[in-house]
């Protein structure tokens, strides 16, 4: 499974899959080798025409994920499998962790720069200040944590919803 991005990148293609419901927000097309194009038709009130938006990487992947129609009648029709969408979460996964690895080497890069200056020599508002902003980086520091740990469960829960594999303990 790969993401088109432009509409001419379906040119010698065949395609496997259409799904344009009348209702349907958008329209999903996708190729005989796995390649998926999301587009909308959105109506420009100060044009008075229809322009066609291409949804990115990220945001096709959530359209697919969150209908079950088309992800089923892909999967019946062997063109992206629950093997292709849990090789697909493994690819994420492990982009997520080079991030994470990414992160704790500028982290510990950073620290390798930071130059500690003692107390004693700051005057007693000086120290007060510094005190005070290391007090607000450990809060920074621990809120970013905080935040990256709850983005990654996110991620984790949403792609077990989806693959239909959450449990709830």
């Amino acid at each position: 499974m790969y993401f088109i991005s432009e509409p001419n990148e379906l040119i010698g293609k065949e395609i496997g899959f259409i799904h344009a419901n009348r209702f349907c927000d958008s329209t999903i097309i996708v190729t005989k080798d796995g390649g998926v194009l999301i587009v909308k038709q959105v109506f420009d009130l100060d044009e008075d025409q229809t322009n066609t938006i291409v949804f990115n990487e990220c945001r096709a992947k959530k359209e697919l994920y969150e209908n079950r129609y088309a992800k089923h009648e892909l999967n019946r029709l062997k063109i992206i499998t629950k093997k292709d969408w849990a090789d697909y979460e493994l690819k994420l996964k492990k982009a997520e962790e080079a991030r994470q690895i990414e992160y704790q080497k500028k982290k510990e890069e950073q620290k390798a720069d930071y130059i500690p200056v003692p107390m004693s020599e700051l005057s007693d508002l000086k120290a007060k200040m510094a005190k005070g902003y290391m007090e607000m980086g450990d809060i920074n520091l621990e809120m970013s944590e905080a935040f990256h740990y709850a983005e990654n469960e996110a991620e984790t829960t949403t792609n077990s919803l989806v693959n239909g594999e959450y449990k709830e303990y």
